[in-house]
C-alpha cells in the first residue's frame, strides 16, 4: 500500500503543475528560470497570460516557449518512473494526478510540511498549515502576524479587491465626468466659432475651418468618453468574477485577472489624464480680425492667461480675470493679446516684495526697459482709487499708481494676504496659478522667470 501511494506522489512531483501530465519527450519539462517546471504544451499558455510562474508567480521574459531550456535530469526521472511503472505492470501511460480538491475549508496542502493550508497570515500575505504557524508566524505581543480561516481570509481578500475595483471605477467616474466637461467647453467654443463666421463674412470660410476642427476634438472627446465606459464596465466585470469566487484557486485566479485590468486601466487611465492636462480652449488667433472677434463678448468676461517658465522650461499658467471694464484692465488684455502691438510675451517677472511674509507680491509687465523702469500706459484714462481700491488679498491683480504714468503698464500679483492694508490700484484676480506665481517669487534670482507666451480666451 506504502509502495503504491509512494508511486502515485513520484508521478504527482514528476507532472506538469498546470496540466498534471506527467512529463515525457512530447511534455518535455521547461525550466522557468525561478526553479519550477512547465510542460512545453503548457509554457505557451503562460506566455500568452502573463509570463508568471503558475506556482512562486515570479516573472520570465521568454516570448516562446523554445526560448526556455529543458530541465534534462527531470525528464530523466520522469523516463525512469515510466520504464518502473512498466514493470510493475502498469499502463506506458499513467492516468493524470487528480486536480486540486475543491475544499472551501483548505487552502490546498502545504508544500513544505505536506499539512493542509487552514489559515492565511494576512500579514506575510501567504496560506500556512500548522507547522508554518509554529515556526514562522508568530501572533502579537511577541510577533505581528494576523491569522484568519480559509473562509474568512477569502471574504477580506474579496473586500479588498472589490475596494480596490470601486476606487478605481469611482476614479474613472471622475475622469470621465472631466472629459465630458471638456466636451461641453469644446461645444461652447464650436457656438462662438459659429457666431464669427456669421459676423465676419470676409473671414467666413477660415472659421467654418475651425468650426470643423472643432467638431473633429469633439468627437474625439466622445469617443474618448466611451472608452472609459469601456475600462469601467471592464473593471465591473472583473469586480463580478471576484465575487463569484468560491475557492481558493478561482479567488486567485480572479485576482489575478482583476490585478492586470486594473495596471492596464490606470496606465490608460493616466494617458487620458496627461491628455485632459495638455486640454486648454481653443485661443482666437485672427491677426487683424481680432478686434472684431473681442467686440462680440464682453471685455469683463475675457479670460487672459500668462504662462510662466525658468531654467529652460514652462512651469504653468496662470489666469486672470477682470473686474469690470475698466481702463486698466483693457490695458491688461491688449498687453496680453499683443493687439496693439506690444505684448507682455517674453517680459520677465523683475521684483519680488515680502516673500513669505504678509502682503508678498510679486511684479512684471515692463515690455519697454523689462526691469520696472518702463511699461507707459496704451491707453487714456487708467486712474487709481474709486472702483479699484479693494483690500489687499491674496490673488489681487495690481498696477502702478496713475501719477507713474512711465509704468503704468506693469503689474504685480498680491500672494499673501496684508492685514488692515487696502490698495487702489486693483483691476482683476487670478482665477487659477497661483502656486506657480508663489513658486517664481521664490525662486532666484526672480528675473529669470519668463513670460514664455500670454494670451485671451473667451468663455460663454
Amino acid at each position: 500500500m506504502e509502495t503504491r501511494e509512494s508511486g502515485a506522489m513520484e508521478e504527482a512531483e514528476l507532472g506538469c503543475s498546470v496540466c498534471h501530465e506527467r512529463y515525457d519527450e512530447n511534455r518535455c519539462p521547461k525550466n522557468l528560470g525561478c526553479g519550477h517546471a512547465v510542460c512545453s504544451l503548457c509554457v505557451q499558455q503562460i506566455i500568452n497570460s502573463g509570463r508568471k510562474c503558475p506556482e512562486c508567480r515570479r516573472p520570465f521574459y521568454a516570448t516562446t516557449a523554445a526560448a526556455l531550456p529543458v530541465n534534462y535530469p527531470l525528464l530523466r526521472l520522469s523516463r525512469a518512473l515510466a520504464s518502473v511503472n512498466l514493470q510493475r505492470g502498469q499502463s506506458e501511460t499513467p492516468s493524470p494526478a487528480p486536480g486540486p480538491t475543491r475544499n472551501q475549508n483548505d487552502a490546498g496542502e502545504c508544500a513544505a510540511h505536506l499539512a493542509r493550508l487552514t489559515q492565511r497570515c494576512m500579514t506575510c500575505r501567504v496560506w500556512v498549515c500548522r507547522e508554518c504557524l509554529l515556526m514562522d508566524h508568530t501572533l502579537p505581543p511577541e510577533g505581528a502576524c494576523r491569522l484568519l480561516s480559509v473562509r474568512q481570509a477569502i471574504n477580506e481578500m474579496k473586500k479588498t479587491h472589490v475596494e480596490t475595483l470601486a476606487a478605481k471605477v469611482l476614479s474613472l467616474r471622475e475622469l470621465k465626468a472631466s472629459a465630458a466637461t471638456q466636451g461641453g467647453c469644446v461645444e461652447a467654443n464650436r457656438r462662438i466659432r459659429n457666431a464669427v463666421a456669421a459676423t465676419l463674412q470676409a473671414a467666413a470660410r477660415a472659421e467654418l475651418d475651425a468650426v470643423k476642427e472643432l467638431d473633429t476634438k469633439k468627437k474625439e472627446v466622445e469617443d474618448k468618453v466611451a472608452e472609459i465606459d469601456v475600462w469601467m464596465q471592464g473593471l465591473r466585470e472583473k469586480e463580478s468574477a471576484i465575487m463569484q469566487a468560491s475557492t481558493v484557486r478561482e479567488l486567485a485566479t480572479a485576482a489575478l485577472a482583476a490585478r492586470e485590468c486594473v495596471t492596464t486601466t490606470e496606465a490608460r487611465a493616466g494617458r487620458e489624464r496627461e491628455r485632459q492636462a495638455r486640454f486648454v480652449g481653443t485661443q482666437l488667433r485672427l491677426g487683424s480680425m481680432f478686434s472684431s472677434v473681442r467686440s462680440l463678448v464682453a471685455r469683463e468676461c475675457a479670460l487672459a492667461f500668462l504662462e510662466l517658465g525658468w531654467e529652460g522650461h514652462s512651469q504653468g499658467r496662470v489666469y486672470l480675470t477682470m473686474m469690470g471694464d475698466s481702463a486698466r484692465a483693457r490695458q491688461f488684455l491688449q498687453l496680453c493679446s499683443g493687439e496693439a502691438g506690444p505684448c507682455y510675451r517674453g517680459t520677465c517677472m523683475f521684483e519680488a516684495e515680502r516673500v513669505g511674509g504678509e502682503g508678498e507680491i510679486i511684479r512684471g509687465g515692463d515690455y519697454e526697459n523689462n526691469d520696472g523702469t518702463g511699461g507707459a500706459a496704451l491707453v487714456e484714462g487708467v486712474a487709481t482709487g474709486g472702483e479699484h481700491l479693494h483690500e489687499a488679498v491674496s490673488g489681487l491683480l495690481v498696477g502702478a499708481h496713475s501719477n507713474q504714468r512711465h509704468r503704468l503698464a506693469v503689474f504685480g500679483v498680491i500672494l499673501s494676504p496684508w492685514s488692515n492694508h487696502k490698495t487702489d490700484t486693483a483691476f482683476g484676480a487670478v482665477t487659477s496659478g497661483l502656486a506657480t506665481l508663489r513658486a517664481a517669487a521664490r525662486h532666484r534670482p526672480v528675473t529669470e522667470v519668463l513670460v514664455l507666451d500670454c494670451g485671451l480666451m473667451f468663455p460663454l
